[in-house]
């Protein structure tokens, strides 16, 4: 029997598992995209921190969803209204999607898991499209909103990791009708 997937709206107190999530898979993901010493200095402990201050300060706009199986959170997804320069203001921006490294290819992430809710949530919430970045050199990621329906939109952008200034890409997806 496949462990049921559960989705809901972050706590507060979900913030230490959040962080763990946001920290290993980070590590799994972007290792050889982002300097190795980087990702080892990645904080649990700051991240934690951080994820509380942004579960307790959520935007009206926003929205942070969890996915817990047998009870453990193994992912999670955020939305919000693009702050990007050319955005319109029916724009959502899927701004984070993780999902814990020995869970992925289980579901969690897609159909009617996070990415899912997200885009639900972002719909009824009257998002005509959304917005999302990928690193240019994370094909499994890339690969897996490519084949949600996601497609680049040409835009670019590098941001300073570390030593490295990896290309970011962006995806970006019609929303259903509400």
């Amino acid at each position: 029997m496949t462990e049921r997937i559960e989705i809901r709206g972050a706590r507060p107190e979900d913030a230490p598992s959040i962080a763990a999530v946001h920290v290993a898979s980070s590590r799994g993901a972007y290792r050889g995209i982002l300097p190795d010493d980087w990702l080892d200095a990645l904080s649990t402990g700051a991240h934690e921190t951080f994820w509380r201050w942004r579960v307790e300060s959520l935007r009206q706009d926003g929205a942070i969803w969890v996915a817990a199986k047998s009870g453990s959170i193994v992912g999670f997804c955020t939305t919000s209204r693009s702050d990007e320069p050319d955005a319109a203001a029916d724009t959502a921006e899927v701004g984070w999607l993780y999902v814990s490294p020995d869970r992925l290819g289980e579901g969690v992430g897609s159909g009617s898991s996070l990415l899912a809710q997200a885009i639900s949530s972002a719909a009824d919430q009257g998002f005509a499209e959304a917005t999302l970045w990928v690193y240019a050199d994370n094909e499994r990621a890339r690969r897996f909103y490519e084949n949600a329906g996601w497609q680049l939109d040409g835009s670019e952008q590098r941001k300073q990791r570390g030593d490295k200034r990896p290309l970011g890409l962006r995806y970006r997806i019609t929303l259903p009708p509400r």
